[in-house]
């Protein structure tokens, strides 16, 4: 609806005083615009309220400040581990990553639906 709004407002409105941009009509020029704006300010809108309402009302950075721990309470140093053990979890990690390129299964559920689409059955 923003969008819409932004473009009669844009688009009628200004447009009125220039009728067109490189031969095309200005509001076909700003509509990739301002729909590209929408959603990046849908996204922006969306990422940052979450942000805003854990920090200012349900105050969990204060929380987190006010805990009795400290970083090695709660999270051990990789020099504890000894060198085998971080070298063969490194090997399997690499492992699983160049299986999982060459051969991608699990990544994600099945979808049982042929490029056909769906029977009557089915449906």
């Amino acid at each position: 609806m923003e969008a819409i709004a932004y473009l009669a407002i844009m688009g009628l409105g200004l447009g009125a005083y220039l009728p067109s941009v490189d031969g095309v009509s200005y509001v076909v020029f700003i509509a990739p615009g301002i729909a590209a704006s929408a959603v990046m300010f849908g996204a922006i809108l969306e990422t940052s309220y979450n942000a805003f309402v854990r920090i200012h009302v349900r105050r969990v950075f204060e929380a987190a400040v006010t805990t009795p721990l400290s970083v090695g309470d709660v999270v051990r140093p990789i020099s504890t581990l000894p060198f085998a053990v971080r070298a063969s979890s490194s090997v399997v990690a690499y492992a699983s990553y160049v299986l999982q390129l060459f051969w991608p299964i699990g990544l994600a559920p099945h979808y049982p639906y042929s490029a056909t689409g769906p029977t009557g059955t089915q449906v």
